[in-house]
């Protein structure tokens, strides 16, 4: 076995010097996004390289994603159906077919400023990105427009009903819009963090939107009432980085630059599950493989998971 530059694992073969027998791509830089695909068995990992690497959970086997794709750090992922939305510190989204795995033409979208979020639906046809500046709105897999965002987007979340983005900035408020056919109309500004918005998230059936901040709290808001369900949720010692809900809308996981992996109950505020060191020098990232087991990401360069008991 050798260890090439590039951080690849070699397998070679003494009878066939020509080729490795078997080569695992891996992240020698720091994993900034993740996303998974249940269905697939599959992981999905960016990082501050540019790189994102497609893992097979149950064997470890790992691809990297082929071609001319982007060019700075990987922000944010997620899963769209068949289709991996990528946004990028390069200005740009890209759309990627997973049957693929590899760039291609017409799959890049520019942004105005580095991409530091993106939601998509689950085909792809509707995507929002949000930058410093704007919102940048495709649809049908065309732009179809830009929105201003003086507050700074810093986060960008799509409803289950695909009626409604929520949008967290960098003055401490979610905004709310409504999205009809390529408009993005502004309909309403939650107030309550104490820091700017780091991340978002809608419960899979629509009826939870949590909001995490740099201050390090974590606010879930009811949809139907816009009144804040849960709030006061302070244990990260430091600023919060990602939020995900778990397939059955009642655990939020939440990942820190204070290393550690926080599960929590909507339906039983006080109660919570800690993982502590789950990445060394923080957690950038974390996502649900399936209702018990939490996946993070962050500054080791490495992905782990975890089975939660409740």
């Amino acid at each position: 076995m050798s260890v090439s530059l590039s951080g690849d694992l070699n397998f070679l073969d003494i009878s066939n010097p020509s080729k490795p027998k078997h080569v695992l791509k891996g992240h020698n830089k720091f994993i900034t996004a993740i996303t998974s695909n249940s269905s697939k068995n599959a992981v999905y990992t960016g990082a501050y390289d540019a790189q994102i690497v497609s893992w097979d959970v149950q064997t470890g086997a790992s691809k990297a994603i082929e071609g001319k794709g982007h060019t700075n750090q990987i922000n944010e992922l997620q899963l769209a159906g068949d289709h991996l939305v990528s946004a990028s510190m390069d200005d740009s989204v890209r759309v990627t077919p997973l049957n693929q795995l590899s760039y291609g033409p017409g799959q890049r979208f520019g942004t105005e400023g580095p991409a530091n979020s993106v939601a998509a639906n689950s085909s792809a046809s509707v995507i929002v990105a949000g930058s410093n500046s704007h919102l940048t709105l495709i649809v049908g897999q065309k732009p179809a427009g830009t929105v201003p965002a003086p507050y700074g987007a810093k986060a960008v979340a799509l409803s289950a009903d695909e009626k409604e983005v929520a949008v967290g900035g960098g003055d401490n408020h979610v905004y709310l819009y409504t999205l009809s056919g390529t408009t993005l109309t502004q309909s309403k500004k939650l107030e309550g963090h104490r820091g700017p918005i780091s991340a978002l998230a809608y419960s899979r059936d629509g009826k939870h939107l949590a909001s995490a901040d740099t201050n390090r709290e974590i606010i879930v808001w009811d949809t139907a009432t816009k009144a804040q369900k849960v709030q006061g949720w302070v244990f990260h010692t430091a600023r919060i980085n990602s939020i995900a809900w778990s397939p059955d809308n009642v655990h939020l996981a939440s990942g820190s630059l204070d290393q550690n992996v926080f599960i929590w109950n909507v339906n039983s505020p006080t109660t919570r599950i800690q993982i502590k060191n789950a990445n060394h020098g923080g957690v950038n990232a974390v996502t649900w493989l399936n209702e018990n087991t939490v996946a993070s990401a962050g500054q080791d360069c490495c992905w782990r998971s975890y089975v939660c008991k409740y």
